[in-house]
């Protein structure tokens, strides 16, 4: 194992041991926050995702305008 120090004093291994505590740091958070997220129903209940897929949609856009041409 290579221990450097660089020119400021700080050594390799503080570096990359503050580096490896962000990286930590960051996925907690992600963590916290995918376990706060709501779930899909309730998303759809409050209409910020779609409630049916593309084809669906597609296939009720074609029925209101067979009807609108009749």
């Amino acid at each position: 194992m290579r221990f450097c120090v660089w020119s400021h004093g700080v050594s390799c291994l503080r570096l990359i041991g503050s580096a490896l505590a962000a990286k930590v740091q960051r996925n907690d958070s992600l963590a916290r926050f995918l376990n706060q997220r709501p779930q899909q129903e309730e998303l759809v209940q409050r209409h910020i995702i779609p409630a049916e897929s593309e084809q669906e949609r597609l296939k009720h856009r074609q029925q209101i305008g067979a009807t609108l041409n009749r």
